[in-house]
């Protein structure tokens, strides 16, 4: 229960925007939660559910592993949220569209954070 309870506060956090989150800062030593996949709720958070959940808490679990804190699950599952609505992505923009990097060579943006290959 304490883990959901962890889950549903990042996302409600996230869902009001970066001024929210600005405006209360965690402490440093803010300790992070750990996510069970299978406590989140079928029914889906503030519009977000299955898979995008599953994405979110992924990275909140990413980030405790790695023995972050709060602020750091906030920024990973908000830039996710921006880049790939919480879908890991499996193509990039050069696949849809043809867009190519200043160099000229093919974009290979995938995944949550879209994060290119070279």
């Amino acid at each position: 229960m304490k883990t959901l309870a962890g889950v549903i506060a990042a996302i409600v956090l996230l869902a009001f925007g970066t001024t929210f989150v600005l405006a209360s800062v965690q402490r440093a030593d803010a300790s992070a939660c750990v996510v069970d996949p299978s406590q989140l709720p079928p029914e889906g958070i503030e519009g977000w559910k299955g898979d995008q959940l599953v994405n979110a808490g992924l990275i909140m679990d990413a980030a405790t592993q790695l023995q972050l804190g709060k602020d750091a699950q906030i920024i990973g599952v908000m830039t996710a949220m921006g880049e790939a609505s919480l879908n890991n992505i499996g193509y990039g923009d050069y696949e849809t569209g043809g867009v190519l990097n200043p160099d000229g060579s093919p974009t290979s943006s995938v995944g949550l954070f879209q994060q290119q290959e070279w």
